[in-house]
């Protein structure tokens, strides 16, 4: 590890940039098997402060623990070519930090609920899914109205003339192969047979008529 470069917990696994630091949030301790916090935009990944965020903030830190226990409240001194009392010295850190904090709430907010959308998805994806599949029970899969509701509705395609002629053909080939009639066929065959009853005696032999 290079001098000056402060390492974080590796729970995450996510490589440091030259520049970064991993810091953990306050309070929020980190697991073995912590996955890979989620990307913040205008942040680090992981969301990891930069090296010179949380040395300033140290900085800061320590400057007001100094100024609290070893400047008195009456002392006046001169920053840039302005005049600060120690409590006016001590509110222009506290501002500062106040802003470190908020980042710190953030972070662990979007994180929070980052991981509750992601507990979340699956059960989402799911309803999703069956309501567009009662949606189609109940309006027709075809029905333009799906489209109201976000649905693509895939056209019907209608064939061509040419395709029902082929279709027509290759029916009629099939059944000569299979020695079967069409419907208009089997409708124009007429038996003339008429029906006879021909009774039988106990021994089994016709009666005569």
């Amino acid at each position: 590890m290079e001098p000056g470069t402060v390492a974080g917990p590796k729970a995450h696994g996510v490589p440091l940039g030259p520049n970064e630091v991993e810091v953990p949030l306050r309070g929020e301790p980190f697991s073995a098997g912590a996955s890979k916090p989620p990307a913040i935009p205008g942040a680090n990944p992981g969301g990891k402060r930069s090296a010179a965020m949380y040395v300033l903030e140290k900085k800061l830190t320590d400057l007001d623990s100094g100024v609290a226990s070893d400047i008195p409240a009456t002392t006046t001194l001169t920053v840039n070519g302005k005049a600060y009392t120690q409590p006016q010295i001590r509110a222009q850190i506290a501002q500062t930090l106040g802003l470190f904090k908020a980042v710190v709430l953030a972070l662990s907010a979007y994180r929070s609920a980052t991981s509750a959308l992601h507990q979340a998805l699956p059960g989402a994806d799911q309803f999703y899914k069956e309501l567009v599949v009662t949606l189609k029970q109940l309006l027709g899969k075809g029905n333009p109205v799906l489209t109201k509701f976000g649905i693509s509705v895939q056209a019907r395609k209608v064939p061509s003339v040419e395709k029902k002629t082929e279709a027509k053909a290759k029916r009629k080939l099939t059944r000569q192969a299979r020695h079967t009639m069409g419907k208009n066929q089997k409708q124009a065959i007429v038996s003339n047979v008429q029906p006879t009853v021909q009774l039988l005696g106990p021994d089994g032999k016709p009666l005569a008529p």
